[in-house]
C-alpha cells in the first residue's frame, strides 16, 4: 500500500467537497478501481491518466465580486422576488463558495464565471439567492479587512 498516494487523492478530494465515490461517478471508474489505484503501486497507467484528468479539471473556486448583488436586484425587479435561480457552489481548499447564479426566467449566467462542471447546485428563489450572496460578499469583506 503506498499511503502517500491514497493520502493525496483523499486530500485533493476532500479539498474540492468530493469521495472517492464522486470521483468514481465523474470518471466513469468503479469505485474499487479508484481505491485500488490510490493503495497500490501496480495501478493501470490509463487508470491514474483517468483520475489525474479528472481532477486537473476541478474547477477553481472564485467568488463573484459585489456587483454580482446589482444583477441580483435587477432579475428580482423584472421577474420578482420568488423567480427561481440556480446557484453553483463548490468546496476549494476546504473552503465552501458560491460562485455563480443561472436566472431560470432568462438563463444568463451571473457571477464568477467559473466551469460548473464539477460544482453543486441548489434551485432557490431571487430573493433567498440575495441574501446569500450579500452575507457571503459581507464575509469576505470582514475577512479581508
Amino acid at each position: 500500500m503506498n499511503p502517500n498516494r491514497h493520502e493525496w487523492l483523499v486530500q485533493v478530494l476532500n479539498q474540492n467537497g468530493f469521495s472517492m465515490a464522486d470521483l468514481a461517478g465523474q470518471t466513469g471508474l468503479q469505485l474499487s478501481v479508484i481505491e485500488e489505484a490510490a493503495k497500490s503501486d501496480t495501478a493501470k497507467s490509463e487508470v491514474w491518466n483517468i483520475i489525474l484528468d479528472t481532477v486537473n479539471d476541478y474547477p477553481s473556486i472564485r467568488t463573484p465580486g459585489a456587483d454580482i448583488l446589482d444583477d441580483l436586484n435587477n432579475d428580482i425587479q423584472k421577474y420578482g422576488e420568488n423567480a427561481l435561480c440556480i446557484v453553483y457552489y463548490g468546496v476549494n481548499q476546504n473552503l465552501l463558495g458560491f460562485c455563480e447564479y443561472q436566472c431560470m426566467d432568462d438563463l444568463q449566467m451571473h457571477g464568477a464565471q467559473v466551469d460548473v462542471e464539477y460544482l453543486s447546485a441548489l434551485r432557490m428563489s431571487l430573493a433567498e439567492a440575495l441574501e446569500l450572496f450579500t452575507k457571503q460578499n459581507y464575509t469576505l469583506q470582514v475577512v479581508q479587512s
